[in-house]
């Protein structure tokens, strides 16, 4: 018999012999985790803003100043700089193209999305 063989066997008559223990175990864990878990969540923000002296922050300013309306925490800025994108559709790699215009459409369609 070969030696990995034994080795699985003795696993596995252990989880057989052990199952009432991993099962109650994964149960404690389990409640401990949704106890905790709820609390963890009221503790932390998913906000998070760019410290002061950035360019994220300079471009976090500068967005609610030109679109006071639209600023708000669910805001989402997509920024794409290319050089050279005079002939970027041209080029033998034009893969960066498509992907920023299915980006740029894809953003153009959330609920309440918008490009300039």
């Amino acid at each position: 018999m070969c030696s990995i063989r034994r080795v699985y066997d003795k696993y596995f008559d252990f989880i057989v012999k052990a199952k009432w223990f991993i099962i109650v175990f994964w149960l404690i864990i389990l409640g401990l985790g949704a106890g905790f878990g709820f609390q963890f969540l009221s503790a932390v923000s998913i906000n998070v803003s760019p410290p002061k002296g950035t360019p994220g922050y300079n471009a976090k300013n500068a967005f609610e100043d030109l679109f006071p309306n639209r600023a708000n925490p669910q805001s989402y800025i997509f920024y794409f700089e290319c050089n050279g994108c005079d002939n970027i559709r041209e080029s033998e790699n034009n893969v960066t193209y498509y992907r920023a215009n299915r980006l740029i459409e894809a953003a153009s369609n959330w609920k309440g999305g918008f490009v300039i």
